[in-house]
């Protein structure tokens, strides 16, 4: 997998909720289930984005004791 930078990162999470509440929208203007269901597909998806740049940002904080730093022993 490529690694990204984190202005990246942000733009890529910001866009997925736009497509997301996007989704949502057009779904209940046409009363389209397809539509309302893709929208819950990529709830995860946005979720997934956001939990592994949350997990990344807790490793970088190993020093406030979000990950125990078994050298500091």
């Amino acid at each position: 997998m490529a690694r990204i930078s984190g202005s990246s990162y942000k733009c890529v999470l910001v866009l997925t909720l736009g497509f997301l509440v996007f989704e949502i929208v057009v779904g209940q203007i046409c009363r389209s289930l397809l539509i309302a269901v893709d929208s819950f597909h990529t709830l995860y998806v946005f979720i997934n984005l956001a939990l592994s740049e949350v997990r990344v940002l807790c490793m970088l904080r190993t020093t406030e004791g979000c990950v125990s730093n078994p050298s500091a022993s």
